[in-house]
């Protein structure tokens, strides 16, 4: 009996907090209270983080000798899930970790002013 490779958990996992993480900065653009705003922002940008580190194995999630799964690239950079998958995610990854850090640092700002 085969398993999935670690492309489709880490499929998933993308998948999974991403939808949490739009929510989240979409809860911060309409948030009327301010405090709102800086906490969604700053979960989502843990969890950016926290996804491009355990895509890129640098954070281990489960194991596929012990339990038949885990979150990580495939060690062939032949398979088609690394050449997509590979570069797009850690690319979306990183332009959402960045644009919630510009949100973070506008709103210490506008709140400054």
């Amino acid at each position: 009996m085969g398993y999935p490779m670690k492309c489709y958990y880490s499929g998933w996992l993308a998948v999974g907090t991403g939808v949490g993480v739009v929510v989240l900065s979409l809860i911060g653009i309409i948030a009327k209270k301010k405090g709102m705003s800086y906490v969604s922002y700053l979960i989502a940008l843990v969890v950016g983080i926290f996804d491009l580190l355990a895509i890129k194995g640098i954070v281990q999630i489960g194991s596929m000798k012990m339990k038949h799964w885990e979150i990580g690239l495939c060690a062939n950079a032949e398979h088609p899930c690394v050449e997509n998958f590979g570069h797009a995610i850690p690319l979306l990854l990183g332009l959402l970790i960045v644009v919630n850090v510009i949100a973070l640092i506008y709103l210490f700002v506008k709140k400054e002013r």
